[in-house]
């Protein structure tokens, strides 16, 4: 491992369809290396020739967490992570206390932003996006609900130090998250 000079770090999370990716185009566009803790699911099922769908990243996540611990997603993410040559990092997609923990313990500073939307906001932008791992249909859209809340992600949206509401105009939240990367506080 090369030196590790990540001084502050910012952790994302959101319901699945909250615009935690719209969000996150702005560090993109600030130049801040953006770290996805679902890469390291996908990128896992693709190396064992698993069809990249709902059912199948949920019933992965829930297994190795199951198998391994309740930060191996964080652990396996900050792995690309402590690679990385930059002061400060996004890490998007965090889903309970554990991997909150795991993260603190590796990053001084480490802040955690929630994304919210509501449920019907979110469902007709799943439906939009059309991601592999994304369902047009509702109760597949709240049987994904339910196993996100089953590993801890409300517990993480209720700690969050800053919450971004993702029902107003998208720049206008853009916006919002732009100043909050520059604040150096």
């Amino acid at each position: 491992m090369g030196i590790f000079l990540i001084k502050k770090a910012y952790g994302i999370v959101g319901m699945p369809g909250s615009g935690k990716s719209e969000i996150i185009k702005v560090a993109r566009e600030l130049n801040i290396p953006v770290f996805s803790m679902g890469d390291a699911i996908r990128n896992e099922l693709k190396e064992k020739g698993i069809d990249i769908t709902p059912e199948n990243m949920g019933r992965y996540m829930l297994v190795i967490r199951k198998n391994f611990g309740l930060d191996i997603v964080a652990k396996k993410t900050f792995e690309r992570i402590s690679e990385c040559a930059s002061d400060k990092i996004i890490i998007d997609g965090l889903r309970n206390y554990e991997e909150i923990e795991f993260f603190k313990s590796k990053i001084k500073h480490f802040y955690i932003i929630a994304v919210h939307s509501s449920p019907k906001t979110r469902f007709l932008r799943l439906k939009e996006r059309k991601r592999e791992d994304d369902s047009d249909e509702w109760k597949v859209f709240l049987k994904r609900d339910e196993r996100e809340l089953s590993v801890g992600i409300g517990k993480v949206i209720a700690l969050a130090d800053f919450i971004l509401d993702n029902e107003k105009e998208l720049k206008v939240v853009q916006e919002e998250f732009k100043k909050l990367l520059l604040n150096e506080k």
